[in-house]
């Protein structure tokens, strides 16, 4: 257990810092056949983590096993419900990745946050545990979906636009390795009808030949300096200089 203290009494909070995608499907329409159309989960509850993570376990069991956990699923779900914890406290935070297979951007979105247990997580905790080293929800591969317990200090709940504000901050700083604004930016939003043309272009708006990718700095910043100018027509290059023999 990463605190100090009785892992299923001690008060903690379940911390994301990588943006989290926990889908859910609507319910069948009519209109749209019997299948829903997926939606993220912008404020994921107890409940909502608990299953994630006893799906995320059972996705690692040999068949035999994994029926008998599977039937231990709607077992989870009444702990979670009947355990105390606070709201979902946090912020959007979508980020885009290139695809290589189909030869376009794909957009992945995410939320970052935070949920407190006053009361720590009771029976929950080995479960908790095993997602802090297995990741919940989807795009776990890249790294997504990370769970850290920490402790629940006084005063350390903010207020939803705070949190989201620190959260942004951080894992911009953990993926560019510069400190972020920390402000609700193009990335938090959907892209202009300008954005969409330049990235179906398959260019960058600041020169790359590269579809921007926005989580690496792209040229045009700091680090990539612009290409030195081309000589002009007719004039003679520059000689070389020629090294000892």
């Amino acid at each position: 257990w990463p605190i100090d203290g009785d892992p299923a009494s001690t008060p903690c909070r379940l911390h994301f810092p990588a943006p989290l995608r926990l889908l859910r499907r609507e319910r069948s329409d009519p209109l749209k056949g019997p299948h829903g159309e997926l939606h993220l989960l912008t404020t994921p509850t107890l409940v909502d983590l608990a299953v994630a993570a006893h799906r995320r376990v059972g996705a690692f069991l040999p068949e035999p096993k994994f029926q008998a956990w599977k039937a231990l699923q709607p077992l989870v779900v009444d702990i979670a419900r009947s355990h105390p914890a606070g709201p979902w406290v946090g912020g959007r935070l979508n980020l885009t990745r290139y695809s290589g297979r189909q030869q376009r951007e794909i957009e992945m979105e995410g939320v970052c946050g935070c949920v407190a247990l006053p009361e720590g997580p009771g029976e929950l905790w080995p479960l908790l545990l095993a997602a802090c080293w297995l990741h919940l929800g989807k795009g776990t591969v890249l790294g997504l979906g990370e769970v850290q317990i920490e402790p629940l200090e006084p005063g350390i709940l903010r207020s939803g636009q705070g949190e989201a504000r620190l959260e942004r901050e951080s894992f911009h700083k953990a993926v560019t390795g510069r400190p972020g604004s920390g402000s609700a930016s193009a990335r938090d939003r959907r892209p202009t009808g300008s954005q969409r043309r330049t990235r179906a272009s398959g260019r960058c708006r600041r020169g790359s030949p590269r579809a921007c990718r926005r989580t690496q700095p792209c040229r045009g910043s700091a680090a990539f300096p612009p290409p030195p100018p081309r000589p002009a027509p007719g004039a003679r290059p520059p000689a070389r200089k020629r090294g000892r023999s």
